[in-house]
């Protein structure tokens, strides 16, 4: 058993026997008492049996070393309470035979236990475990950053079905893009707007969002600067002067859309260039989980009209100006 006190503090207290005065049967008895207790770890008891000896025999070396005892349980709740789990656990840990320290100890390796489990839960995208094991684990570790990362999750999650809900999937999408990773029914929904957005068209705000996406995902310095979006129409300019031309339907939503190069821009891409930025043209027109690298892949079949764009026609083709002109239009069921 481990004992705080010294063997030689204990040893050389004993000589007070030597000069004690008369001594009781009755101090005796509780001496006797007392060193029972404090061997059986009943430190309390102990403690009110040294107490009522008078001083006899070594019994105030055996009060020191309950006190220190003491005070060291005491530091230990401290850690505890402020939620210093690893710190408790290594003082309660160094006196585990004083009350229930060893309880302490056993507590704390369950919250450890907690963790490791809503960790893995946590990896293996099963929130609604993670969630409980964390919220039972008690503040061990960093578990209450957990908690507020899936509650971060369903505030994220309800967003987008309320989205979804009322039909607006492009917002929905966003918000559910935004939990980052596998939440509830989340892959199922996403996977049913992108569905849904592959065989539809998007509005002219949107394509020219996604465009400047596009671009810049891929490290290229193109964007928007101007653009007029009317009730039937629209117009935008970019930043090496592309300019994009469409028309809407009573939807709102893109029926046909041209892109057109000038042989300035021509000339500053290249042919390779070139076929990038219509790989870019055709990624933005719809919302969609298609890599651009699979859209860079198929640009000839596109371009030649034998594969279509989720329900676009493309063509390409050079105007009398002799400005190249990629038009994308709606064909839907096609």
């Amino acid at each position: 058993m481990k004992k705080l006190l010294p063997l030689l503090a204990l040893l050389l207290a004993a000589l007070t026997l030597l000069f004690s005065g008369c001594v009781t049967n009755e101090q005796i008895q509780h001496y006797n008492a007392g060193v029972a207790a404090y061997e059986a770890g009943e430190f309390e008891a102990a403690k009110a049996e040294f107490l009522r000896t008078g001083g006899y025999g070594n019994s105030r070396s055996y009060l020191s070393a309950i006190a220190e005892y003491e005070r060291i349980y005491v530091e230990a709740l401290g850690f505890f309470n402020e939620r210093d789990y690893d710190e408790a656990r290594r003082i309660f840990d160094s006196v585990s035979e004083y009350e229930n320290a060893s309880e302490y100890v056993a507590y704390i390796d369950g919250l450890a236990a907690l963790y490791e489990e809503g960790v893995a839960a946590f990896e293996a995208e099963d929130h609604v475990t993670a969630l409980d094991c964390f919220v039972r684990a008690q503040g061990y570790s960093d578990s209450l950053d957990y908690v507020t990362r899936i509650e971060r999750l369903e505030d994220n999650y309800q967003i987008a079905m309320g989205f979804y809900r009322e039909g607006n999937y492009l917002e929905s999408l966003e918000a559910f893009l935004r939990i980052g990773v596998s939440y509830k029914d989340s892959e199922e929904k996403m996977a049913s707007i992108y569905e849904l957005f592959s065989r539809r068209s998007v509005a002219p705000r949107t394509l020219l969002e996604l465009f400047a996406k596009s671009c810049a995902a891929e490290g290229e310095e193109r964007s928007i600067v101007s653009a007029e979006i009317g009730d039937a129409s629209f117009v935008a300019r970019t930043s090496d002067g592309m300019m994009i031309i469409g028309n809407t339907g009573e939807d709102g939503l893109i029926t046909t859309v041209s892109f057109w190069v000038g042989k300035e821009l021509q000339k500053e891409l290249g042919e390779e260039g070139l076929d990038t930025l219509w790989a870019h043209c055709i990624h933005s027109l719809t919302v969609s989980e298609t890599p651009f690298e699979e859209v860079t892949e198929k640009l000839p079949l596109y371009l030649n009209g034998s594969e279509h764009y989720g329900e676009h026609t493309i063509s390409l083709h050079r105007d009398a100006s002799g400005a190249y002109v990629l038009t994308a239009d709606h064909t839907p069921g096609v």
